[in-house]
């Protein structure tokens, strides 16, 4: 076989970009992707230029907040990155193997959904858990939705699950 999908070979970083399982972001004039046997890359849209990277895998794509970017791992930890620079902010290693889903971002908080039906916040500055709550045991695949103060989840049955953030 002439090319291989995990052994990138391009001649720009965005032809290198390999295995992405998951959504990209971009904001101004920047693209944000994280591949599985990859990394995190901040490129510039007008010419692929790599502006940052940072070894990780994930099988989601990156979520994007206002000073950070949050990734769900493979092994299922979740990582906050900083926007400018990819150095990682915080990492909260509790979620490894759960199948966490790509993280979803509130105004104070990172939502992750799981393979139990499971629903953790973090605080978004600390990845300290704020609440956890379970929406009846099934698999969660989908990342949760946040609208106004509510994050809604359906889980892989189709049920949707709706929880009112309370503010502090």
């Amino acid at each position: 076989m002439a090319g291989d999908v995990s052994n990138p070979t391009g001649r720009t970083a965005i032809a290198r970009l390999a295995d992405l399982d998951g959504p990209v972001a971009v904001a101004g004039k920047n693209v944000y992707a994280v591949g599985y046997h990859g990394t995190v890359d901040m490129l510039s849209l007008k010419n692929g230029h790599p502006w940052w990277t940072h070894k990780a895998s994930s099988f989601r794509g990156v979520t994007l907040g206002r000073h950070a970017v949050y990734i769900a791992t493979a092994d299922g930890a979740v990582e906050a990155l900083n926007r400018k620079n990819g150095s990682v902010i915080w990492r909260q290693p509790a979620l490894r193997y759960r199948a966490v889903t790509q993280p979803a971002v509130s105004k104070d908080g990172v939502i992750v959904a799981d393979y139990q039906g499971y629903v953790s916040w973090m605080n978004k500055r600390t990845g300290a858990f704020e609440a956890r709550r379970g929406t009846g045991g099934v698999r969660v695949s989908n990342p949760p939705v946040v609208v106004g103060n509510e994050v809604i989840v359906i889980n892989d049955l189709g049920e949707i699950t709706a929880f009112r953030v309370s503010p502090k």
